[in-house]
């Protein structure tokens, strides 16, 4: 079990209230010096511009004893914001008092909004808080950064604690719609969706038999069964479907960016796509990725089929140095499947396939005018 994630550096700094006391401390000290004040008003200066320096102490000793509990396992959309349930415990002799959770790399903190709020944690207690985490990039995290900002005592000094807190996170690449990238790319290197526009759950009539124990009472035909006094429920059948082959290669072209905006994200996010347009309508997918992974889901219903496709797309890197071709070998095709090849812009050709390439005429006027439309998350692909 992995341990509490506790303080990897503590940082202090003055708050805007802070500031304005020691300048008006200060400028209180110098009149009454050269005015020739009276020494207890000399002290009472001395002693507002000793507040922040109390406050820091207060707050780097509260803040000292906390630490954050691990967070998942949890299953997210890469480009969405998630909820994220943060423990945080006390195992110091204070009370932590006013913590402003920020989710995040210290650098890109927005002190102004936090995610979460804590308003006080006991000695040896903990409080739990849910917090609106940002988006993630696709893949599995295995740290989580954090941060923890407490204003307490005066609000004159912010006390910072940076934790990495250990996590289990799997980022799943975005899923869009088919139908959209069908739309945007009519003129050439279109996709062929033709006879695959039925529904799943278009099933034919196939005859009337009695119900069995155990079975569904979705398909009982009510009025022949009132007339009959037993129930009886209502056979149907439906056609097979071809099975779907979406066969992925890493290989990106020269030079080419791998980052979020990259071929390769692309590419994964149009493979998640395709898998799920045809398990929705009802096919048999299976999904290899060239030299990596191969997974084949069954024809169901729901999210449950297409979770272990999107899980294995999610944690693709791009091809190794080594030759993946051989790797074209242990992917047979079967004479009942249609396969589609979706290739972020390499060399690498599967036989027999329909090639889809990221990095074509054809393609990348559809990103670009998917990005002009808004149409970028329904398509599923980073712009």
């Amino acid at each position: 079990m992995k341990s509490a994630a506790i303080p990897e550096r503590i940082a202090l700094r003055l708050t805007p209230l802070g500031q304005a006391a020691i300048v008006a401390c200060l400028l209180m000290a110098i009149l009454l010096v050269l005015g020739g004040g009276r020494a207890s008003l000399i002290v009472v200066a001395a002693a507002g511009l000793a507040a922040p320096l109390t406050a820091a102490l207060v707050a780097r000793w509260q803040v000292r004893g906390l630490s954050v509990e691990p967070v998942g396992p949890a299953s997210v959309f890469a480009g969405r914001r998630f909820a994220l349930d943060v423990t945080v415990s006390n195992d110091g002799p204070w009370v932590a008092r006013d913590l402003a959770i920020h989710c995040g790399e210290p650098g890109s903190l927005d002190h102004r909004q936090a995610a979460g709020y804590v308003s006080a944690c006991e000695p040896q207690a903990m409080e739990s808080v849910t917090v609106q985490h940002g988006a993630l990039s696709r893949g599995r995290h295995a740290q989580l950064p954090l941060t923890l900002v407490s204003g307490y005592p005066f609000g004159l000094v912010a006390c910072t604690a940076f934790f990495q807190v250990p996590a289990d996170v799997l980022v799943l690449p975005r899923v869009g719609s088919v139908a959209n990238l069908e739309r945007f790319s009519v003129s050439a290197g279109g996709l062929d969706l033709s006879g695959t526009r039925d529904r799943l759950g278009e099933e034919e009539f196939h005859g009337l038999r009695e119900w069995r124990e155990g079975e569904s009472l979705r398909r009982v035909h009510w009025k022949l069964t009132a007339r009959r006094g037993r129930r009886v429920i209502r056979e149907l059948r439906s056609a097979g479907r071809f099975r779907v082959h979406v066969v992925l290669t890493t290989d990106a072209i020269d030079g080419a960016d791998i980052g979020l905006r990259g071929p390769l994200e692309r590419a994964i996010g149009l493979a998640a796509t395709l898998s799920e347009h045809y398990l929705r309508r009802g096919h048999p997918v299976r999904l290899s990725v060239v030299g990596q992974v191969s997974v084949t889901a069954d024809r169901r219903r729901g999210r449950a089929a297409l979770f272990p496709l999107l899980a294995a797309l999610a944690q693709v890197a791009p091809a190794s140095e080594s030759d993946p071709t051989a790797a074209l070998d242990r992917i047979a095709s079967r004479p009942d499947e249609v396969v589609l090849h979706v290739s972020p812009g390499g060399a690498l050709q599967v036989p027999g396939a329909r090639r889809l390439d990221v990095t074509s005429p054809a393609m990348r006027r559809t990103f670009r005018r998917a990005l002009s439309s808004g149409a970028v998350r329904r398509l599923g692909i980073a712009g």
